[in-house]
């Protein structure tokens, strides 16, 4: 075995176990209970399975797993009518649910696979493109980033397509780099399937395949049959894209009708701001310490110093003219629709690696001139790089910060009594926030309720049969203005329970609180 292999093979066993490390147990969040809801099928009838009344956490988690009743042909409206992304990945997750069940690990382990999976591409892209001394070196990066842990979990599309990206991309440099190149090769035509399952995926793969198509257009401009060749992917992407535009253009009517996050201007320097700050500056003391300055200087004149010299090859300028056509592209899509999806991290599966991949370039150059410096410089980056992913692992966070879940399924393991029945009253009726809330809260003898007035909802209660009550905000509301308090503990008073404690836990997006009754 080659010294290279034996090195990578280590960075894939240690990125792999601390990509576990991160998400092990960690209660699924607001958007991953959506995707569990979605590939069961169930989307569309959600909101008509969610009772009034306090339903049982069974009947709630019923919602998000698989159900005889509701085969994969399921998926494709539940995505269609209450989705925003294309299907491949929730039909994959639908067969998650059927085969390894909804269990957190189990609905996890396929993204934590397709994210090491995308290290070992990320290697023999860097490989094929620039100089070998360069691959090891960027595949450590991308293993050991912040980025590349805090999205190789989700129960999203994302990690799928980091690795359909790399992928499509190493097989459009293998398309460049052959001697002879046929319409029946095989090569090519995989590369159109993992272009094809690519906007299956999500659809911002299309500038993964546009910055593909321009770098092929230029390497090919002197070669007509391999220009025709590339000029016709396009149109046999279409035809096997054509039986979903219908509901593509039905999600694009709804996403452009409601008030989504990602509507307003779209910068590209946000982009390289997120790069640096979660990446290198996030887990370091101070906010605008002038060492974070400089280290950002210094990392940017790295990037720079690789981003120079991959000009040099000619394949090295059509890559970089590719990607300045996905961003352009991006940009353009972004002003045309009104959002700002370009700086929006999730959807960054495809231009982070290609920044990491820059900036091992630069290292690997500052070793071959300076090997002492550049060596240095590298274990600085590395351990910048470990210092800000063990900082997560520590304290793991997602998409919307589900340690709050984690609080109240400990608190409430403390203090519920399983021998009785608690109902646990959600001061929310969304799907966002109940799903994750019952999935987390595993107990057999909790009971839920999701109403948009605890009050009135509490006041028509029949309490009579719970020991315990635990009432929960997800955001600031009426539910905790000073007189609705008062009103809540007297209301819980005359029903026989009295408070035991109130709780604020903090989150990044808003705070939750919670109030815990008990009858006397």
């Amino acid at each position: 075995m080659k010294k290279e292999t034996f090195f990578l093979c280590l960075v894939l066993t240690a990125s792999a176990l601390l990509r576990l490390m991160y998400c092990y147990d960690m209660p699924v969040s607001g958007d991953e209970s959506i995707s569990l809801l979605q590939a069961s099928g169930k989307a569309v009838v959600y909101h008509d399975k969610i009772s009034p009344m306090p339903m049982s956490g069974e009947r709630i988690n019923h919602l998000v797993a698989y159900s005889d009743d509701y085969s994969v042909t399921e998926v494709l409206p539940s995505m269609r009518r209450a989705g925003m992304h294309p299907p491949l990945y929730y039909v994959f997750l639908h067969f998650v649910l059927k085969y390894a069940g909804n269990d957190i690990l189990a609905v996890r382990l396929p993204s934590v696979l397709f994210s090491t999976l995308s290290i070992v591409l990320f290697y023999v892209l860097s490989k094929s493109l620039f100089p070998k001394i360069i691959a090891l070196p960027a595949a450590i990066l991308l293993a050991f980033s912040p980025y590349g842990v805090h999205y190789a979990h989700m129960v999203r599309p994302y990690p799928l397509a980091m690795l359909l990206g790399l992928l499509s991309t190493w097989l459009a440099i293998r398309l460049y780099n052959r001697q002879t190149l046929k319409i029946s090769s095989l090569d090519f035509w995989v590369y159109i399937l993992t272009v094809i399952a690519g906007l299956y995926t999500i659809y911002h793969f299309a500038f993964v395949a546009i910055a593909q198509g321009v770098f092929l257009l230029l390497g090919f401009r002197h070669n007509n049959r391999r220009l025709l060749m590339i000029m016709c992917t396009p149109l046999l992407v279409l035809i096997f894209y054509l039986p979903w535009l219908p509901s593509m253009a039905e999600q694009m009517s709804v996403v452009r009708s409601g008030n989504f996050y990602f509507h307003g201007a779209s910068n590209p320097l946000h982009v390289y701001r997120y790069f640096l700050e979660f990446d290198f500056t996030a887990a370091l003391p101070g906010t605008y310490s002038w060492y974070k300055f400089v280290l950002a200087i210094a990392l940017t004149a790295l990037i720079g110093l690789g981003g120079i010299w991959s000009l040099k090859t000619p394949a090295g300028r059509y890559f970089a003219v590719g990607l300045c056509a996905y961003l352009a592209f991006n940009l353009a899509a972004d002003w045309i629709l009104r959002t700002q999806t370009l700086p929006i991290s999730k959807l960054l599966f495809f231009i982070i690696p290609m920044l990491f991949l820059y900036l091992s370039t630069g290292i690997s150059l500052v070793i071959q001139k300076r090997r002492m410096w550049g060596i240095a410089s590298l274990a600085f980056v590395l351990a910048i790089l470990a210092l800000n992913s063990f900082a997560l692992v520590r304290h793991p966070a997602a998409e919307d910060d589900p340690r709050h879940l984690a609080l109240y399924r400990s608190f409430i393991a403390e203090t519920t009594d399983p021998e009785g029945s608690d109902l646990v009253v959600v001061n929310e009726v969304t799907r966002r926030y109940l799903l994750p809330l019952a999935h987390t809260l595993s107990f057999s003898h909790l009971d839920f309720l999701a109403t948009e007035d605890i009050l009135d909802a509490l006041l028509n209660l029949d309490a009579s049969g719970y020991s315990r009550i635990y009432a929960i905000s997800p955001r600031y509301d009426n539910m905790f203005k000073p007189d609705v308090v008062s009103d809540l503990d007297l209301l819980m008073e005359h029903k026989g329970f009295v408070l035991e404690g109130s709780y604020l836990i903090p989150d990044h997006l808003r705070d939750k609180r919670l109030r815990f009754y008990k009858r006397h």
